[in-house]
């Protein structure tokens, strides 16, 4: 009886320790692919505008202005907008062109790092 007890309480370590990865690697995706998609899109605007076309059906185009608001301070804000076909409009996509972004890159990076965990959580 002891020895049943003693191996159901250590599938239930190995369950909480598999499913403790998977948060902990889930979060680290999570996180990853905000960065990548805020800060790494600040820095090199295509990382963005490459899943730009998800939220627009027309043409994407993103602008870049330089401003100065002190002297000696400078600083640059990056827009992505649709360009509808039919109408000549403007329409800002720069949020949800991050946020497709930020779905994408988490679920690659969750995905591959799921490839190299998964056969580790067998091996418990």
């Amino acid at each position: 009886m002891r020895y049943n007890v003693a191996m159901n309480s250590s599938g239930l370590v190995k369950k909480f320790v598999s499913v403790g990865v998977l948060a902990i690697v889930l979060g680290g995706s999570l996180f990853t692919g905000l960065m990548i998609a805020t800060a790494g899109g600040a820095v090199y605007p295509p990382i963005v505008t490459a899943v730009a076309p998800l939220a627009c059906s027309g043409q994407v185009e993103a602008v870049s202005r330089r401003y100065s608001y002190k002297p000696g301070q400078q600083g640059i804000s990056r827009e992505i907008y649709c360009l509808e076909t039919g109408s000549n409009q403007r329409k800002d996509i720069t949020l949800i062109s991050i946020f497709y972004a930020f779905l994408i890159y988490s679920a690659v990076l969750f995905i591959a790092a799921l490839i190299f965990i998964v056969p580790l959580l067998i091996c418990l």
